[in-house]
Order: structure tokens, then sequence, then C-alpha cells
């Protein structure tokens, strides 16, 4: 099965994103990517924001990207991480 590309401009159109800021510019997006599970296979598309107001909601916690070894991430989250950083 092959994947659509994502497309940035669907973006601007999320009611769930546009509740958390309301302006941002896109800075990068990933092609798709296939993780694959002991039981399912997820396509995850990653996209880097610009935000150019601050979040909504303030319960979002804000982390710094050299903090975030503290969390525990999907191993997808990881990868992307890792590899967007080098």
């Amino acid at each position: 099965m092959r994947q659509q590309q994502p497309d940035p401009e669907l973006l601007f159109k999320d009611k769930a994103l546009k509740r958390l800021v309301s302006n941002f510019k896109v800075k990068s997006v990933t092609p798709v990517k296939k993780h694959i599970l002991s039981h399912q296979h997820l396509y995850a598309t990653f996209y880097e924001l610009d935000l150019k107001a601050e979040l909504k909601h303030k319960p979002i916690l804000k982390v710094k990207r050299s903090d975030l070894n503290h969390f525990g991430l999907p191993q997808l989250i990881t990868k992307y991480l890792n590899k967007s950083v080098s």
C-alpha cells in the first residue's frame, strides 16, 4: 500500500491545532514513516512548527529538547528526534 505524501496546508485547517496556537509557520515536514509494531503498522508524519504566538492552553508542558531524555517516549518519536538533531 503506497502512502500519500503529507500536505502541510492541512495543518492550517486542523481545528484541534487552532485551539492550541493561533499563529504558526511550518518549518519542515517528514516523509511518511512506517513503524512496525507486533500486530500493527503505524504510518507517521512529523511536522516541525515555528510558533509565532504563545500556546493558548497553559496545561501543556513546554520541554527543552535537551531535557526530553527524562521522559519515556515511544521508539518512533525517539528515532525521529535523534535523527533530526544529528
